[in-house]
Formats: structure tokens, sequence, C-alpha cells
């Protein structure tokens, strides 16, 4: 039990730090300077073009009061007009065009790896199939395949917020996505949370061995929240600031 909890106390952490890169590479590519902290990706200086863009945004939501909506991003209902409208709906989809594949990178990141993971067990059946306990090789598969655990989680964190603060968080990736697609705000997170539960449930149910079951459970419990407190509370902050 001991070493499958310091197992998902790391990879915990390398898929924190992996997540957080998915949106580095992607914001690099668009010419941020961006920077990796231990839980967040700083998009540094803007690239001029964005930067100008942002600015005359600003500008004219200031200079009509167009109301905020949902957490970061604005929506103008169909009764709202005014003289510029046209420019502004122009220079919004030319920012989101921009920001979409900076917000989808890092969880796009976490479902491909965990995508590879799950399809490598699923592919190859003769590595756990009738075993009583797993090899060390199939354990790190199994911590490949469930960083769609983070997608789960998050959308667990999403109904907490909604039931806490009565609107879905403005902060997670998924929301941040659903906004630019503009979808219902919990549709990725909802889709993606139940996938990451269904690989979970595979995992469980025919990978892991029945002797081995509860110990799996306990200790990705344990070492999970454990892993988060470690990194985002503690290690983190003074390895990553």
């Amino acid at each position: 039990m001991v070493g499958l909890t310091i197992g998902f106390i790391g990879f915990t952490i390398v898929g924190t730090i992996s997540h957080e890169a998915g949106h580095y590479i992607v914001a690099k590519y668009y010419g941020f300077d961006a920077t990796i902290h231990y839980g967040y990706t700083d998009f540094g200086k803007m690239p001029t073009h964005y930067r100008q863009n942002a600015e005359a945004i600003k500008a004219l939501r200031d200079k009509y009061k167009l109301i905020k909506k949902r957490g970061e991003h604005y929506f103008l209902a169909d009764s709202v007009d005014f003289p510029e409208k046209p420019y502004y709906e122009t220079l919004v989809q030319q920012q989101q065009q921009t920001l979409f594949p900076i917000h989808l990178g890092g969880p796009v990141q976490t479902m491909m790896t965990g995508t590879i993971g799950w399809g490598l067990l699923i592919l190859n059946r003769q590595w756990w199939r009738g075993q009583k306990t797993l090899s060390v090789a199939v354990w790190l598969i199994i911590f490949v395949a469930l960083f769609w655990l983070r997608q789960s989680f998050n959308f667990v964190m999403a109904i907490y917020a909604m039931l806490m603060k009565g609107e879905w968080s403005s902060r997670m990736d998924e929301v941040k996505i659903a906004n630019d697609l503009q979808l219902w705000p919990a549709t990725i997170s909802l889709i993606t949370g139940l996938a990451g539960l269904y690989v979970l449930a595979f995992i469980s149910l025919r990978v892991v061995p029945k002797t081995q079951r509860l110990t799996f459970l306990v200790s990705g419990l344990v070492g999970g929240l454990l892993g988060f407190w470690i990194w985002l509370g503690w290690l983190g902050p003074k390895l990553m600031p």
C-alpha cells in the first residue's frame, strides 16, 4: 500500500506539471512570454497583436458599459446594441481564436496522456488478465491512464463551486473552453469527467485484481489528496513559485 500511495503522490505532481506544460507550449507558439509555475501558467508579456486587441476590447467595454456576465467572460444579450457592435464582436472573436487553443492545451495534454495509458492496457490484456498481482510496469501504465482522473476531480470541484457560490468556476479550463464554444458552462466538465470515471471503473473492476482492489482505491484516494497538498500547498510554491 505504501508503494502505491507514493506512486499516486508522484504521478499527481507529474500530472500537474505536465498539464501546465500543455498550456505553456501553446502559449509560446502564439508568441506569449509564458512561464510554468507550480500550479498555473503565467502568459507573461503579450504579443503586440494580442495586446492591441485586448486594449481595444477593454476600451469598448468601458465606453458602452457592457455587463460582465460569467466570471471573466463577457456576453452580449440580443437586446444589447450599440454603434460599434460588429467591430466589437470581431475583436472578441479574434481574441477567442488565440485563447481557445491555449485553454485547450492543458486538458488535451492530460487526456492524451491518459488515453495512451488506457490504450496500452486495452491492447495488451495479457499483461493483467488473470493475474493475482500486477507488475511494477503495469502499475506505471495504470498511473498514466489515470491522468484522466483530473477531469473527474475538476468536475466534482466545479459542482462544489456551483453549490457554494451559485455559479460555475470560470478559473477551470473546462469551463473556459465551454464558454469559448458558447456552450453550457459545465458541458466539457461533464463529458470529460464522466469519461474519467469510466476509465477509473474499467481499471478498478477489470485490470486490478480483486486481492489488490481495496488497496488500490484507498492508496489512490490518500495518495491523490496528499499529492495535491504536498505540491500545491507546500513543495510546489517553494520549487516553482
